[in-house]
C-alpha cells in the first residue's frame, strides 16, 4: 500500500513536471521568437532610417556633378573619358568630417555616418559616373560592384548578403547607397538571450517542481489519512474516525461522508452482535427446557400423566421457538428488502376493526374492555402486514393493562396523515426505557416479569410501518398508560 501511494505521488509529480516543462518551454520559445522578430524589425528600421539623412547629400551632389559634367562636355566638345576610375571621395579628404564650410545636408549626412560607425553599422556609396565606390565607412566589406537595384522600386530594399543584413536604396540616375550590419552581432545578442532564457526556464522549472511536490504532498495527505483510517477500521477499531484537519473542500466532504458511514457501520455491527447474542439467548431457553424435560422423562419410568405433562412442556417450548424463528425470518426478510409489499387499496378503518375483533376474546379473558373509534380512511397498503401491526400493538396493550382497564383504538386523519392510535391506561413506560422499546429483543424489567414474549413484536411492527413509508412512535407516562 505504501509503494502504491508513493507510486501515485511520483506519477502525479511527473505529470505535473511534464505540464510545467511544456508550458515553460512553449512560453520561452514564443518569447524568444517574438524577441528575435522584434530585434530584426528594429535592425531593419535602423538600416532604413539613416538613408533619409544620407541620401539627400550624396544623391544631390552626384546629380550636381552629372549636370556639371554634361555642361563641360557640351562646352568643350569633349567626350567623357573612361580611363580614370579610381575611387574619389566627395569631400576631398574622407578622414576630415568637420562641418566647417559645408552645407546643411552634408553635415546631416556625415553626422549620420558617424553614428552608424559608432553603433557597428557600415555604409557604402556607389556613383553612377564610374560605378565605383564614392564613399565607404571604416570596416566596410569589399564589394566588387554595386548591388542590383530596381530603379522603379522607389523604396529601400532589404536583403541578407553573406553574414550581413543590408538596406539598399538608389536614385533615378543609378547612384546606390548600402547600409549594412554584421549578423554576428545580432547572433551574439540572440545567443546571450537564449542563455538567459534557458537559465530563467531552469530556475522556473525547478521552482515549479518543488512547489508541485509540496502541493502534491498536501493534496495527497488527506488521502493518506483516509487510507490509514480505513486500515485501522478494517483491523477492528470501529471507533476510529477520519480527521483531515477540517479541510473545507471536496475531500473534507468525502471524509464527513465516510465518517458518517463508519458510524452507521459501527452501529450496525453492534446491533448485529447484540442481535446474535439476544437471539442465541432466546433460543437457548426453550431448548434448555426441552432437553431438561426429555432428560427427566428418560431417567426412569414415568406415569402417563407425568409423561403427558412433560410432552406438553416440550410442545410449549417448541412452539415458542417456532414463533421466535418465524419472527427472526420476518425481520430478515424486511432487512434484506426481499419482503416485498403486496399493496392494494383498502379501508383502513374496516381492516383495523376486523383485527381488533379477532383479539376481543383475549381481552375478555383478561377482563380488558376494547373500544374502537374510526372514521373512513382509504390507503394503499399490504393488508396482511397491516393486520400484523395492529394485532401486535393491541395484544401488547392487552397484556400490559391491568384487569378492568380499557384499551382504546382510534383510526382517523390529521395534517394529511392517516393515524392509528392504540391507547391504554396501564402502568406506562419509564422515560429511560422509551428510546429502546423498538430495539430487537428489548424488554423492560416489568415486561420480562409479566410475559414470555420474545421482544420482537414492536421491532417488527416498526419495520413494517417504515416499509410503508410511515412510522411507529410511542408517547407514555409512567403510571398513566401509553
Amino acid at each position: 500500500m505504501q509503494f502504491r501511494r508513493q507510486d501515485m505521488r511520483w506519477r502525479l509529480q511527473l505529470w505535473h513536471m511534464l505540464i510545467i516543462f511544456s508550458l515553460i518551454a512553449a512560453a520561452l520559445v514564443f518569447f524568444y521568437n517574438y524577441e528575435k522578430s522584434s530585434r530584426l524589425r528594429v535592425l531593419d528600421d535602423s538600416l532604413q532610417l539613416p538613408l533619409i539623412r544620407i541620401g539627400p547629400h550624396f544623391f544631390g551632389t552626384m546629380r550636381h556633378k552629372r549636370i556639371v559634367k554634361e555642361q563641360e562636355a557640351l562646352q568643350m566638345g569633349e567626350a567623357l573619358e573612361e580611363g580614370s576610375k579610381a575611387a574619389k571621395w566627395l569631400d576631398g579628404n574622407r578622414k576630415s568630417k568637420s562641418s566647417v564650410g559645408r552645407n546643411y545636408a552634408e553635415v546631416v549626412a556625415y553626422d549620420a555616418l558617424n553614428e552608424l560607425e559608432r553603433e557597428g553599422f557600415f555604409a557604402i556609396v556607389w556613383s553612377w559616373m564610374d560605378g565605383e565606390v564614392a564613399y565607404a565607412t571604416d570596416g566596410a566589406p569589399v564589394r566588387e560592384s554595386a548591388p542590383a537595384y530596381d530603379l522603379e522600386l522607389n523604396r529601400p530594399y532589404l536583403q541578407w548578403h553573406n553574414d550581413h543584413r543590408e538596406a539598399i536604396f538608389g536614385d533615378a540616375i543609378g547612384n546606390v547607397i548600402l547600409i549594412g550590419f554584421p549578423i554576428e552581432k545580432l547572433n551574439s545578442d540572440l545567443a546571450q538571450l537564449r542563455l538567459e532564457l534557458t537559465v530563467v526556464g531552469l530556475i522556473g522549472f525547478v521552482s515549479a517542481g518543488l512547489l508541485g511536490w509540496y502541493s502534491n504532498s498536501r493534496a495527497l495527505r488527506p488521502i493518506k489519512v483516509m487510507s490509514e483510517s480505513a486500515r485501522a477500521i478494517s483491523d477492528g477499531n470501529l471507533s476510529h474516525r477520519i480527521d483531515i484537519g477540517g479541510s473545507g473542500n471536496e475531500l473534507g466532504d468525502l471524509a464527513d461522508v465516510l465518517n458518517l458511514t463508519f458510524e452507521r457501520l459501527e452501529a450496525a455491527l453492534v446491533r448485529q452482535m447484540q442481535f446474535t447474542a439476544d437471539a442465541s439467548h432466546e433460543l437457548r431457553t426453550p431448548l434448555t427446557i426441552i432437553l431438561n424435560e426429555v432428560g427427566w422423562a428418560l431417567e426412569r419410568e414415568r406415569s402417563l400423566e407425568e409423561s403427558v405433562e412433560s410432552l406438553e412442556t416440550c410442545q410449549t417450548s417448541a412452539l415458542h421457538m417456532k414463533s421466535l424463528i418465524e419472527s427472526l425470518l420476518e425481520l430478515a426478510r424486511i432487512d434484506s428488502g426481499h419482503g416485498k409489499l403486496q399493496l392494494e387499496s383498502l379501508s383502513l378503518d374496516q381492516h383495523v376493526t376486523q383485527a381488533v375483533e379477532t383479539l376481543r376474546p383475549m381481552a375478555e379473558q383478561r377482563k380488558v374492555k376494547l373500544s374502537i373509534e374510526t372514521e373512513p380512511v382509504e390507503v394503499n397498503a399490504d393488508p396482511t402486514q397491516v393486520r400484523q401491526v395492529i394485532m401486535n400493538l393491541v395484544s401488547n396493550a392487552i397484556h400490559h393493562t391491568p384487569m378492568g382497564s380499557i384499551v382504546q383504538v382510534v383510526v382517523g386523519s390529521e395534517a394529511e396523515k392517516h393515524l392509528v392510535r392504540v391507547c391504554d391506561n396501564g402502568g406506562g413506560i419509564k422515560e429511560t426505557n422509551i428510546p429502546f422499546i423498538f430495539d430487537r429483543f428489548y424488554r423492560s424489567g416489568q415486561s420480562r416479569a409479566k410475559t414470555v414474549g420474545s421482544g420482537l413484536g414492536l421491532a417488527i411492527s416498526k419495520a413494517i410501518a417504515v416499509a410503508h413509508g410511515g412510522d411507529l412512535t410511542v408517547v407514555s407516562n409512567e403510571d398513566e398508560g401509553s
